[in-house]
């Protein structure tokens, strides 16, 4: 993460999001889910951040509906020529 230390975490997270890097993405947000960390945010970077893991969240959903098609495709072809 050597190019994100000067970036603020929510910062971190959006640039994560954006490049489609979602086990760091993960990653970031897990260390800024703390009590002390999001009670210290202003109004403007708590409203980001949850706009930032709804977005986060929403990419994710997409990717698990690509996954479960895949496997689902996987098990027709076991399905039809392997048994």
């Amino acid at each position: 993460m050597g190019r994100y230390k000067e970036q603020s975490l929510i910062e971190q997270l959006a640039l994560l999001i954006e490049e489609n890097r979602f086990k760091e993405a993960l990653s970031v947000a897990k260390s800024i889910n703390n009590y002390e960390y999001i009670h210290s945010l202003s109004i403007e970077e708590a409203k980001q951040l949850y706009s930032l893991i709804g977005e986060l969240q929403k990419r994710l959903s997409a990717k698990k509906e690509e996954l479960s098609s895949a496997i689902e495709m996987r098990n027709k072809v076991k399905k039809a020529y392997l048994w």
